[in-house]
């Protein structure tokens, strides 16, 4: 299919009356000029396009972040629900970088993209942040069952094992989550409230989630607060220094 812009020219012909003034009649036709402007159209999509979109995994950017966010907000009070926002971080990209090299690393990255597509469900507006980090906007009910189930496949999804250059890889994840408005209904503090949840999730070891502390407050089976992870990896530690692993 081809676009083109249209432009016409009314033909009027003229008699002169009894004053010699000119009396126009009617419309006789029309000239038209027809130009094709596919390709500039197209150009101007693609630009567009690539400006608010991630070129490597097609998602959108965080230049269109704060749109989304908007929307998403507005929809959710509308509906009397909250807007979870989750800062979802791939925990062992940077090892499969240093191993395998970048090109490898990118396609883990689109593959990951794909699959946190497929655990966030179409209801989630999911934007690539920047390097190995994404972020997610989850309409979801006061109980959180929503945000924490997304949660939960996400970090499901992306822990399944994959093949990349003959090789099993094993990737995981690392989530923090906001609510809005009930930790505030501005960006940049959700931002700030889920960057914070995700860093203790990581401290806890990576591969699960963690609410923002005060949402945390109320929920006494969060997961991500246990020190049971943390105290196995130091067990871990001193084995190996003991030389008390056994095969």
């Amino acid at each position: 299919a081809r676009l083109v812009r249209i432009t016409a020219s009314p033909v009027v012909e003229g008699h002169e009356g009894p004053a010699r003034e000119v009396q126009h009649t009617q419309p006789d036709g029309a000239v038209l000029v027809l130009n094709d402007v596919t390709d500039a159209v197209r150009a101007a999509e693609r630009l567009q396009h690539e400006a608010t979109h991630d070129a490597l995994t097609g998602l959108p950017n965080r230049v269109t972040l704060a749109q989304l966010f908007e929307t998403a907000l507005a929809r959710a009070r509308a509906q009397d629900e909250q807007l979870a926002l989750l800062f979802i971080d791939l925990d062992r990209l940077k090892r499969i970088n240093d191993s395998l090299g970048h090109h490898e690393g990118d396609a883990v990255l689109q593959r990951m993209a794909e699959r946190l597509r497929h655990a966030c469900g179409d209801a989630t507006a999911l934007v690539r942040w920047g390097g190995d980090e994404f972020v997610a906007l989850v309409p979801d009910r006061p109980d959180r069952h929503l945000s924490e189930a997304t949660a939960q496949a996400i970090i499901a999804a992306v822990g399944a094992g994959l093949e990349l250059a003959d090789l099993q890889v094993h990737c995981s994840c690392s989530i923090g989550i906001a609510l809005a408005p009930e930790q505030g209904d501005s960006l940049d503090t959700l931002l700030t409230q889920a960057d914070a949840a995700l860093r203790r999730a990581k401290l806890h070891g990576g591969g699960r989630h963690a609410h923002s502390a005060s949402a945390a407050a109320r929920l006494p089976d969060a997961p991500g607060w246990s020190r049971g992870p943390q105290t196995l990896e130091n067990r871990l530690r001193r084995a190996l220094v003991e030389g008390s692993l056994e095969l």
